[in-house]
C-alpha cells in the first residue's frame, strides 16, 4: 500500500483515513487503531524497495532505536513491522498540528515566556534523545507538533546516510539552513549538530513573519558561510539573556558549543523556572537566592541577570575573566562548590541515567509544591518509587533540589 486511497486494515489493526504527507521515501497517513477504541494515530510507509540494501538496513535499524524513546516532549513510536518490502511505523497522532502552522496564523510575535517554555520542552527531549546515544537530524519548525499545549518532537532523519554540501546556487527554500556547518561542509553530523538546529528554531520563533521568513534564514546562512559575517541577533524585544543563550547555539566550532543539558542549566533557564513557579509572593525569596549567586541589573527597564558561570561545566571566556572572578562573593563560590559536590555524590550513587531520572522528577516536583501546597511530601516519595527501590537513596538528589532551588 503506497498512495491507495481506499479503506485498507493494515495488520488487521489500522484503518486508512486520509492521506497526511509524502516525503522523501515515505508517505504518512492518518489511520484508526481498531484495538483501542479506533484512537487516531499515523502510519509511517516507508518503501524499502527505493534503496539500496545497505540504507534499508540502516533505516529499519534506526526505526528500532524509536520505538524505544519514552519522553513526554517527543511523539511516540508504538509499533514497526515489514509488509511486501514496505516497513511500517506506528505513531502518535498530534491533533494540534505544527508548530510552522502554528505560526503562520499568529499576528502578533511570540512572546518571551512562550519561546522559553517551548525551548524548554524542546532541550529537554533532545538531552534525552542525546542520552540515548542518538540524534535528531532533522529539527525543522514543521517537525515540532503540538499536544495540549506541549511540544512534541517527531520526523527522526532515519532515512539519509548522507547530507547536502554546500550549494550556493540553492534557493533559499531548498537550503537546508537548520543543518550545521561541520555537517554541511564536512557531511558529518554529531549530536551537538542538532544543538544549531535548535538555535535556528529559536531565532525562527522570534523573527517569524508570514511574508518575510526567507530574510531571516538569509541572516543565518550569511553568517554561517562568509568569514567575518556578522552573528544575527534576536530582535531588541527580547532580553538579552536569550540571546546569548541563543549564539551558545549557533557557535561554528561543535566542540565549543554548548549542549542541552548545559543550556537547560544555564543560569538563565533556572531562574525562568523559579519565577513563572513561585509567583509574586515568593519573588522576595526569588530575588535573595539569585543574589546569593551574583548581582542583578537592569536593561531597558527589564530584569536582567548579570552574567554569571552556572552549577555546571559551562566554560565562557567572558565569564572566566579576572574582572568577574574578583566580582564573585565567597558566598556564591561556596554555593557551587557544594552544588558540583552533592552532584558529583548522587551520580556516584544512583548512576549517571537515574540520576537524571531522579534528579528532572524532584526538580519539577519541588519547584510545583511551591505554588500547589496540595502536593506534600508524602506524595513526592512515593513518586520516587518509579525510579528507585528505596526513596531513600534518592536523599542527596533532594539536597542538591533543594540549594539549587533556594
Amino acid at each position: 500500500m503506497a498512495d491507495s486511497n481506499q479503506p485498507i486494515i493494515y495488520k488487521n489493526r489500522y484503518q486508512f483515513q486520509r492521506k497526511l504527507d509524502r516525503e522523501n521515501f515515505s508517505t504518512l497517513y492518518l489511520v484508526a487503531d481498531l484495538e483501542a477504541e479506533n484512537e487516531l494515530k499515523v502510519l509511517k510507509v516507508i518503501r524499502l524497495n527505493d534503496m539500496s540494501d545497505e540504507h534499508a538496513t540502516e533505516t529499519i535499524n534506526r526505526t528500532k532505536h524509536l520505538l524505544k524513546l519514552n519522553n513526554k516532549y517527543i511523539v511516540k513510536y508504538y509499533e514497526s513491522f515489514i509488509e511486501d518490502n514496505y516497513l511500517y511505523i506506528v505513531i502518535e497522532y498530534c491533533e494540534d498540528g505544527n508548530v510552522q502552522e502554528y505560526l503562520k496564523k499568529q499576528t502578533n510575535i511570540l512572546e518571551e515566556d512562550h519561546i522559553i517554555e517551548w525551548l524548554i520542552q524542546i532541550l529537554t527531549a533532545i538531552k534525552y534523545i542525546h542520552r540515548s546515544n542518538l540524534f535528531h537530524g532533522n529539527l525543522q519548525l514543521k517537525n515540532l507538533f503540538l499536544k495540549s499545549n506541549k511540544i512534541k518532537i517527531t520526523n527522526f532523519d532515519i532515512t539519509s546516510l548522507s547530507y547536502p554540501t554546500i550549494d550556493l546556487a540553492s534557493t533559499l527554500t531548498e537550503f537546508p539552513y537548520f543543518l550545521a556547518p561541520e555537517v554541511l561542509k564536512n557531511n558529518v553530523f554529531l549530536a551537538i549538530s542538532d544543538i544549531w538546529s535548535i538555535g535556528c528554531l529559536l531565532y525562527e520563533m522570534c523573527t517569524f513573519q508570514r511574508d518575510s521568513s526567507d530574510k531571516h534564514i538569509t541572516d543565518i546562512i550569511k553568517y554561517m558561510l562568509y568569514n567575518g559575517g556578522q552573528m544575527p541577533y534576536l530582535p531588541k524585544l527580547y532580553s538579552e539573556e536569550l540571546n546569548d543563550l541563543f549564539k551558545k547555539m549557533l557557535i561554528e566550532d561543535p566542540l565549543k558549543r554548548s549542549n542541552a543539558k548545559e543550556l537547560l542549566h544555564s543560569r538563565f533557564i533556572l531562574f525562568y523556572r523559579q519565577r513563572n513557579t513561585n509567583g509574586s509572593d515568593q519573588q522576595n525569596q526569588l530575588e535573595m537566592a539569585t543574589n546569593q549567586l551574583g548581582p542583578l541589573t537592569t536593561t531597558n527597564n527589564k530584569r536582567s541577570l548579570s552574567p554569571i558561570s552556572t552549577v555546571n561545566r559551562q566554560i565562557d571566556t567572558t565569564h572566566n575573566s579576572q574582572q568577574h572572578r574578583e566580582r564573585e562573593s565567597s558566598q556564591s563560590r561556596d554555593l557551587r562548590i557544594k552544588i558540583d559536590t552533592l552532584r558529583k555524590k548522587a551520580i556516584a550513587m544512583l548512576g549517571e541515567d537515574k540520576f537524571e531520572n531522579v534528579y528532572n522528577y524532584l526538580m519539577e516536583q519541588r519547584i510545583a509544591q511551591k505554588s500547589d501546597p496540595r502536593i506534600d511530601d508524602a506524595k513526592v516519595t512515593e513518586g520516587l518509587k518509579a525510579f528507585v527501590k528505596t526513596p531513600a537513596e534518592c536523599f542527596v538528589v533532594d539536597q542538591l533540589v533543594f540549594l539549587e532551588l533556594i
